[in-house]
């Protein structure tokens, strides 16, 4: 008897997408904070000569009017892969301009606090025909968690690169030690408002504060005391 094989293909349903709080996450003392995890994170979107527009809480994607686009994941650069955040600014319909990630965070006292990462743009596919970048500015920028919605901080860090391979970066935030803050993480066109191929990547941006304690050696040296779990 003739036999029909079907095979179904249903496509996954939409996760459902649960309320995240916009309040300060409380950083470590003598710690560490990987913020590219941190599920409480908010996208500012500014279009040059606009007033800037703040997405909901914990919100990436596509921006429909803009095509400013956000994404949290694992990107490469010269074939080193790492995890954190993608940013590209705003373009479409000629509406330039820059866009931000917030980060609401509480400081510890403990000094120094230091913001490290590291920042790369993506390459350019020269065989579909795509242009290269001219750069991407990448700035680092603090501001009281009150401050008014659509601000922008204080420049901790500033560095026009177009680097298709990871350089690192530090910002010094110790002047905000105590205090309850937004952090922002900002890709910007730079001088020339040029967005074409302006996808950025901020790899493992890490809040350091204090003097964290060092994890003990793996394998531990030899002659070292055992510890009975």
């Amino acid at each position: 008897h003739p036999i029909l094989i079907l095979e179904a293909r249903l496509e996954d349903p939409p996760p459902p997408r649960a309320g995240v709080a916009w309040a300060p996450i409380e950083v470590p003392a003598d710690g560490e904070l990987a913020l590219w995890r941190l599920p409480a994170r908010r996208v500012v979107v500014q279009v040059f000569g606009e007033e800037p527009r703040v997405l909901a809480v914990g919100w990436t994607g596509s921006d429909e009017r803009t095509r400013a686009d956000v994404r949290a994941g694992v990107f490469p650069a010269r074939g080193d892969s790492r995890e954190g955040l993608s940013l590209h600014p705003p373009w479409h319909g000629g509406r330039a301009g820059t866009v931000i990630v917030e980060l609401p965070l509480k400081l510890p006292g403990a000094k120094p606090i230091r913001l490290r990462f590291a920042t790369a743009i993506r390459e350019h596919r020269a065989e579909n025909g795509e242009p290269p970048s001219d750069g991407v500015a990448f700035r680092g920028r603090a501001l009281p968690f009150d401050a008014p919605a659509g601000a922008m901080g204080e420049a901790l860090f500033d560095r026009f690169s177009g680097a298709k391979s990871w350089e690192d970066g530090e910002a010094d935030l110790s002047a905000f030690a105590g205090k309850t803050i937004r952090l922002q993480l900002e890709s910007h066109p730079g001088p020339k408002k040029d967005t074409t191929c302006d996808q950025s990547h901020w790899a493992e941006p890490v809040l350091v504060s204090g003097n964290p304690v060092a994890p003990p050696a793996f394998p531990p040296p030899v002659g070292a005391p055992s510890r009975l779990l």
